[in-house]
């Protein structure tokens, strides 16, 4: 009996999640910790980028990968939705996907002074520009259901957020600036 527990624990510690999912607001959920996207440097080169996945845990996957797995070919699949757990707020969720792609994407990049930091129609809106291995990029981050005391000189620090359970969704754009690089 005791074998039997074991056997239907492991597999069921060892099942995978599958490489994508669409999230409750129709966004993508991708459960890979890495995605292997083809990216052109600066100089026109093309190499092969593992981009870092908030939350992601399961083995890298190809962006070919991901693409097999949706139905509209022409949706880029690099948009993500983010919801807060149970122990932290959204403004700690905002904070701790600023602080993961600290580590990686914009280690090179003051985070607390993103090129653009606005708040438009009660939605909080940061554009991340960064140089990842010779390869520009950007990353959009929006919050909703933020308030407009938000925006002070363009410090992310002093984002105000209302605690709900609205997403924060998040693109990375791979190839080219946002029309705010500074």
């Amino acid at each position: 009996m005791l074998g039997l527990c074991l056997i239907l624990l492991s597999s069921s510690l060892s099942a995978k999640k599958p490489l994508i999912t669409v999230g409750k607001d129709e966004c993508f959920i991708i459960n890979s910790k890495e995605v292997i996207y083809d990216g052109k440097k600066e100089n026109g080169e093309v190499i092969k980028l593992n981009l870092p996945i908030y939350r992601g845990t399961e083995e890298p996957a190809t962006y070919s990968d991901l693409k097999s797995m949706v139905m509209a070919n022409n949706e880029y699949l690099l948009n993500f939705c983010y919801y807060k757990n149970k122990e932290q707020t959204r403004k700690e969720l905002l904070f701790d996907i600023i602080n993961f792609y600290k580590k990686n994407l914009l280690k090179n990049i003051d985070t607390n002074k993103p090129s653009l930091l606005a708040v438009e129609d009660n939605e909080y809106i940061i554009y991340y520009d960064f140089l990842y291995e010779g390869v520009p990029g950007h990353i959009l981050i929006m919050a909703l259901d933020a308030t407009n005391l938000s925006y002070h000189f363009g410090d992310v620090r002093l984002a105000q957020l209302k605690n709900n359970n609205l997403p924060i969704f998040l693109v990375l754009n791979i190839g080219k600036y946002s029309s705010y690089k500074k």
